[in-house]
Formats: C-alpha cells, structure tokens, sequence
C-alpha cells in the first residue's frame, strides 16, 4: 500500500512539473515575448539585410525559437563574421555584437581582386584594388573558383603567407605593396618604392623583418635600390 501511495505522488509531482513547463511555454510564446527589435553592434563590412536573412527574418518570432548557438553558427558562417554574441533582452529584444575579419591581402582573380582573410575566407570580389589604406596584393597563388564566404583550401600556400604576415609589425606592413611566391618556396616582398626582400620558406622573424626594415628606410635616405635576403640569419642588402 505505502508502494502504491509512493508511485501516486510520483506521478502527481510529474504531472504538476509538466504543467508548470507547458505553461512557461505557453507564456513565451505570448505577443509580448515575440521579437520586436533587433540591434546590430560592431558591423561596418557585414550588410545588416544579409544577416536578416542568415537569421530566417526572425522580427515577429518567438523568442523562444530564437536559439543562441543556432543563430551564433549560422552567423559566423556568413564571409566577414568572425564572431558574432547574442544576447535577448526581455521581453522582446535581441542584440548582437560582431567582430568582423579583417583583410589580409588581395589575389588576382580572374580579372579582378579577391580579397582574403587570415584564416583564408572569401571576403570580397572588387575590379580594382582600393585607393587607399594598407593593401597587399598576393600573387603566385592559383585558386579554384570561390565564391564569397567560401575558405581557400588548405593545399595552396596561403598559410605561408599568414604565418609571414603575423611576423611583420604595422610599421613594416605599412610598407609593403606586395608579396610574390615561386614555385622555389621563395617568398619576395615587394615595397611600395621597389624594394625587394626575398625569403627562403618560413625562416624569418620579426626581429629580423625589423631590420630589413631598417635597411630599407636607410637605402631610401641615400636613394640606392636592392634587394634584401638573408645570409647566416642577417639581413644583407644588394644593390641592383
């Protein structure tokens, strides 16, 4: 009897448990706790009708259906959305603050200009390289077709390239016009001026990009052109 009595609580305590959770559903889904406004924060590159649609247009939705990490994947799956935090504000808010990627460098494509992330996204396709600003064009890469959003694959020599761009300070960035890569694995950087260093694979540090620097910034004083490579891990200028 004491068994039987047992296992009525049990489910009495169950059913009022389920009751309760059907009606905090029910209470979510009520007009006022269905998305009225949405704020944007942080977005200068990211178009605010494309994250909308990315979103499902999701202005008059229950806020219950409006999952974070959901939302959050779709989000950063979009070209330049590196990281995207959501948060609701009740009853019927929504705001989002993204990070957008940055440009690394721009590829020849195709006739125009693909500009690429540091983690190798798509960012965007231009006819013509930006008049102003920091630009590095990349060349000696050949591409598949890409679409916006979509990764380079892993097989080119971006990642060399990133891996050189992280070594380099803003002042010497400053000066680069563009990066060449051979089929030797020589990598030439190219200044704004006509300045050259050539690099052998990935042996090079910041150290030692900031007295290639040096030497550049000295050679342009005395208006001598060269080329700059490494001998026993020292920069070493040539003159042409």
């Amino acid at each position: 009897m004491q068994l039987i009595k047992s296992a009525r609580i049990r489910r009495m305590i169950w059913l009022v448990l389920l009751l309760l959770l059907l009606s905090l559903l029910s209470l979510f889904c009520l007009p006022i706790f269905r998305l009225s406004e949405l704020t944007i924060v942080g977005n200068v590159k990211a178009d605010i009708n494309e994250i909308y649609y990315v979103l499902g247009e999701p202005i008059g939705k229950p806020l219950i259906q409006l999952r974070l990490q959901p939302l959050q994947a779709k989000l950063i799956k979009t070209a330049w959305i590196a990281e995207a935090k959501i948060r609701y504000i009740l009853p019927n808010k929504m705001q989002i603050t993204i990070t957008e990627r940055e440009i690394m460098a721009y590829i020849p494509y195709h006739g125009n200009y693909l500009a690429i992330s540091k983690d190798g996204i798509a960012l965007e396709i231009l006819t013509q390289l930006p008049a102003n600003g920091q630009v590095i064009l990349l060349t000696g890469i050949e591409l598949p077709f890409l679409g916006v959003g979509d990764r380079i694959p892993d097989d080119t020599d971006i990642q060399r390239v990133k891996l050189l761009i992280d070594q380099m300070s803003n002042s010497f960035k400053s000066l680069v016009a563009e990066i060449k890569l051979t089929e030797a694995r020589y990598i030439t950087i190219v200044s704004v001026d006509n300045y050259r260093i050539q690099i052998q694979g990935n042996e090079v540090s910041t150290e030692q990009l900031n007295g290639m620097r040096t030497i550049i910034l000295l050679m342009r004083e005395k208006s001598v052109k060269g080329t700059i490579i490494l001998q026993g891990g020292q920069p070493v200028f040539i003159p042409d």
